[in-house]
């Protein structure tokens, strides 16, 4: 019964956040939306392409986060606080917080840190602080690799300037750091936890 139970709230989480995620991409897409048009590879998206009208994406968008946040409201109240917490960060990443240097990468490493948070308090396990360390120096290699390659491949327009302003020597040398610590930390968690 209580594995059935666990597993039932685990998948629960996992509907919720694609959800929630699915909302916020859409509002993203919608700010985004004058940028992508003209963008090599972004105006192949469903609303920069045509194919899906920002009338329809915003009502999409409002429907999922309310049902989204309505369910989990059901799981429980630590999951509905990281639901309301992940939604409004990840808004506010869409709306201004991408724009500002090093800014944009601590709102990603908050993504997963809270995604992961979400699934513990979902099954209600306690939480280690191996899994702060771990998603969070993990999801700091993702992110710092994720401008690295946009840097790379020249893939900023006029709506991504925050890439003009990152130093790729930093970039690769925080990367080298993060790997290390990353790798160790693992390590660390599997010969101590």
């Amino acid at each position: 019964t209580y594995l059935f139970i666990t597993t039932t709230q685990a998948i629960g989480a996992f509907i919720i956040f694609c959800l929630l995620a699915s909302g916020t991409y859409l509002i993203n897409d919608l700010f985004d939306l004058k940028y992508d048009k003209f963008h090599p590879k972004k105006r192949f998206r469903p609303i920069a392409s045509g194919n899906l009208s920002p009338h329809y994406a915003k009502f999409s968008a409002i429907i999922l986060l309310i049902f989204g946040l309505a369910l989990s409201s059901i799981l429980n109240s630590n999951f509905l606080i990281i639901s309301l917490t992940y939604v409004i960060i990840t808004l506010a990443y869409s709306k201004f917080l991408k724009h500002i240097v090093w800014i944009d990468i601590i709102i990603l490493i908050s993504g997963y840190v809270l995604r992961a948070m979400g699934g513990a308090f979902a099954i209600e396990a306690p939480i280690s602080i191996w899994l702060y360390v771990i998603v969070g120096l993990s999801s700091t290699l993702i992110g710092l690799i994720k401008r690295k390659s946009e840097i790379e491949n020249t893939l900023s327009n006029s709506s991504r300037h925050v890439l003009n302003r990152y130093n790729p020597i930093i970039l690769n040398r925080l990367i080298y750091i993060i790997s290390i610590l990353t790798i160790s930390s693992y390590s660390a968690y599997t010969l101590l936890a």
